[in-house]
Parts: C-alpha cells; structure tokens; sequence
C-alpha cells in the first residue's frame, strides 16, 4: 500500500469518527422542534394537563425516558406519567386526557409529552408549559429514533422496561415491569403491573388462539373440499 493511500484511509477513518460522535451528541440531547401555538392555554385546559402527587400502579407501561439530570419519566396507558428519581423513588407526576397515542421524554432537564394524534408537543419548564405543532413526518421520526429503546443508563445504573413473560404476552402494547439495575446486577422494581394485567393479557391471548383455531379449521376444510 503507498503511503498516498495509507493517509487517504486514515482521513477516511478520522472524518467517520467524527461523524458517528456528532450523530452520538445529537441523540443525546435531541429535541422535537416545533411552531409554538398561542393558544397554549387553550389546548391544555382541553386535555386536562396537570401536575398530581398520584402515583399511577394499576394501568400498563408505554414507555420510558430519563433526564439529563438523572429524573426518570415512565408513562402509563391511562394518561398519567409517574417522575422518578435515579434511585427509583417516586417524586411527582402528570396526568391529561389525550384522546390517542402519546409518549413521554426530556429534553434536557425539561419534561415533555407528544400527543402522537393531534402532532402537538407540551414542554413543561421550571416556570411555564409551552405547546407547540409538530410536522408529522418529523414526529414519526423522532419517535422511532429516540423513545423506541427499552433499555437505557445513567451512571452507573441500568433502567428497563420489559413484559414478565413475554413469549406468552404477545399482543398487548404496553409492559408490565419497570426496574433499575445497579453495576453489581442487584434489581430493583420499580413498578410491576402484571398481576394487574393478567386478565387483559389472558383476553388477548385466548383472542389469538380463537382466530388461530378458526383459521386452521377454514384452512383444513379448504384443502378437503379441493383436494376430495
């Protein structure tokens, strides 16, 4: 190899890995931009947006998100999201009535909530609650990149978000536990709403196997009376 080349693949290889970090530093601290709407107010007296000392533990987990000050926001299928602290404990929470999907995250140290139907985007800051319109096209994206993972740290802690049995609970969206991993593999569970859930999960399931059963049998007789 002439030293032409050598050089040429070590620019290639530098200009990549600075590439990849700007990439890592922009997921890190991405935000969902957006117009903000002046009839801010309206909006959020019309989804009933306010702050509660009610910890959700009897709906399923939609997901989950942590700050960049280590404040763990974990929503729930029943329109509230319960804010923890690093270790777990719970510290407040939020509830509203969005009519459809939505999902939960930080920017930086500010809490946020994407209602997925209606593209709008309520940031709560230290001092104010600010709303916003969201392209859809951007909305999807976003969610798909940075509030698909089930599985994030902080520190020197894991936090997950998984189903209790998760080859049996195949059609329900939501979870069941949200835990926290120290270094040394110690778990600590945080919400568990399986027992909660089981009935929801038995619905689905035996919903499953009815259409699996009525399909094989049409299936079968299709094949008997083509092949009689």
């Amino acid at each position: 190899m002439t030293r032409t080349k050598k050089y040429t693949l070590f620019i290639a290889a530098v200009l990549i890995f600075i590439s990849f970090s700007a990439q890592q530093s922009f997921s890190a601290e991405a935000v969902l931009n957006g117009t903000e709407r002046p009839a801010s107010l309206e909006y959020l007296e019309n989804i009933q947006f306010e702050k509660t000392n009610n910890e959700t533990l009897n709906a399923g987990i939609k997901n989950f998100d942590i700050s960049s000050d280590g404040n763990v926001a974990v929503g729930m299928d029943n329109n509230t999201v319960n804010i923890y602290d690093s270790d777990g404990d719970y510290l407040y929470g939020y509830s509203f009535d969005i009519s459809g999907d939505y999902n939960c995250y930080w920017e930086k140290s500010e809490f946020a909530l994407y209602d997925v139907r209606s593209h709008i985007k309520t940031l709560v800051s230290e001092n104010e609650v600010k709303v916003y319109d969201i392209d859809v096209n951007e909305g999807s994206e976003f969610m798909k990149k940075y509030l698909s993972d089930k599985e994030k740290s902080y520190k020197d802690k894991k936090y997950i978000l998984r189903k209790k049995y998760k080859y049996l609970n195949v059609f329900p969206p939501n979870y069941d536990i949200f835990s926290i991993m120290d270094k040394d593999g110690n778990e600590k569970i945080v919400i568990d709403v399986f027992t909660l859930n089981f009935s929801k999960m038995l619905l689905y399931n035996s919903i499953w196997v009815i259409v699996l059963i009525i399909g094989l049998s049409k299936l079968k007789k299709y094949f008997k009376k083509n092949n009689g």
